[in-house]
């Protein structure tokens, strides 16, 4: 068999698509299997057109994740600290402060998941909006007790919004996550 363009040259492989004889110069192996040019740049050239129109990110999503991206950064700061000052004030007394550690730990792994959560909903992933309400109604449940506590009435308060507001975000995006 010859190639279709090239009548001199032998056919290596064959179009996936139209089924003509391609010499070497003229196939495009992809995933496996050998397509003509004009072939490989309609398929996955719609293909790629295809996935580019399927997810358009809205403002809601892109403010949600980069709140969770936030939330989380500064979680993790906040449990290194509180992890931190533990050590240090076991080593200064000289006592056993379990419940900074485990505090912090908790506070850690909180964090985590609100870095996942940012980047599942930054992909369009409805287990980013699942988590992500989630851990909003797990953090708007544990502050209201805070909000009692006048050191820390004003950063609850602010943490409950954020909460509530990221739970809006969501939802009325909701329909864009797959």
């Amino acid at each position: 068999m010859k190639c279709f363009n090239h009548p001199d040259r032998d056919a290596v492989a064959i179009c996936s698509v139209c089924g003509q004889g391609l010499c070497e110069s003229c196939s495009v192996k992809i995933a496996g299997k050998f397509y003509c040019k004009p072939d490989a740049d309609r398929v996955f050239g719609e293909e790629k057109q295809m996935m580019a129109e399927e997810f358009v990110r809205p403002t809601s999503i892109i403010v949600a994740a980069i709140l969770f991206y936030i939330l989380g950064a500064l979680g993790i700061i906040w449990s290194v600290g509180i992890m931190a000052s533990g050590s240090v004030a076991s080593l200064l007394i000289g006592a056993q402060l379990v419940s900074p550690l485990i505090i912090g730990l908790i506070g850690l792994v909180l964090s985590m998941l609100y870095l996942i959560a940012g980047y599942w909903l930054w992909n369009g992933l409805r287990e980013g909006g699942i988590l992500g309400v989630v851990l909003s109604v797990i953090s708007v449940s544990f502050s209201i007790p805070l909000l009692a506590a006048p050191f820390l009435a004003a950063v609850t308060a602010v943490l409950m919004v954020v909460g509530v507001v990221l739970i809006m975000l969501i939802a009325m995006s909701w329909n864009y996550l797959t």
